[in-house]
């Protein structure tokens, strides 16, 4: 177990939305803007920390983020690369010396704060824990402080490679990418 008192969380919030061709963390879902769920799935938990990477020109979902009381990290407007957003988060997550660092995603809405803590449950000093949905496994993950310090080199590998399978459906670990994300989602 990696106890969530002592775990920072990193959500990553800083991608440009080419596909969805607009705003999306801000985009309306459910009555409030996208990003807001994953927020308050996070905030639910006793965590330590909780750190948004976010892009410098992005002021309405820094204001979100910041009176929902994230820290923000920011990241180079022109980089889109989530491996570099992952990299900032994880410097500056590290650099608070937690227990663990739990990762998760602003386009994830539907991740509920008892599969979090299912995660935190599973994963251990030595193994972290990733979420798996019938048709594969991703974010989000926890993992301990020293075990990301020791695969920050090659972490996704070593992430798939070593982590306990937490089950989640389809529906929890759903990814809003595209606009007919959206329209899908309102349906079920």
């Amino acid at each position: 177990m990696i106890p969530l008192e002592g775990t920072a969380a990193v959500l990553l919030c800083a991608g440009q939305a080419r596909r969805f061709g607009g705003d999306k963390l801000m985009h309306p879902w459910r009555g409030r803007p996208l990003v807001a769920h994953a927020v308050s799935a996070l905030s639910a938990l006793p965590l330590a920390a909780r750190l948004a990477v976010v892009r410098p020109d992005d002021a309405p979902l820094q204001a979100l983020l910041t009176e929902a009381g994230f820290a923000l990290v920011m990241t180079d407007a022109a980089d889109d690369e989530q491996a570099v957003s992952l990299s900032h988060g994880l410097a500056a997550a590290l650099a608070l010396t937690p227990d663990g660092i739990l990762l998760a995603l602003g386009d994830m809405p539907c991740v509920t704060p008892a599969h979090l803590d299912t995660l935190a449950g599973t994963a251990d000093a030595d193994t972290p824990a990733l979420s798996a949905a019938p048709d594969g496994a991703g974010p989000p993950w926890i993992a301990s402080a020293h075990w990301v310090t020791a695969h920050q080199a090659a972490l996704k590998p070593a992430l798939f490679a070593a982590a306990r399978r937490v089950a989640a459906s389809a529906e929890v670990l759903r990814d809003m990418d595209v606009a007919a994300d959206f329209a899908r989602a309102e349906r079920v």
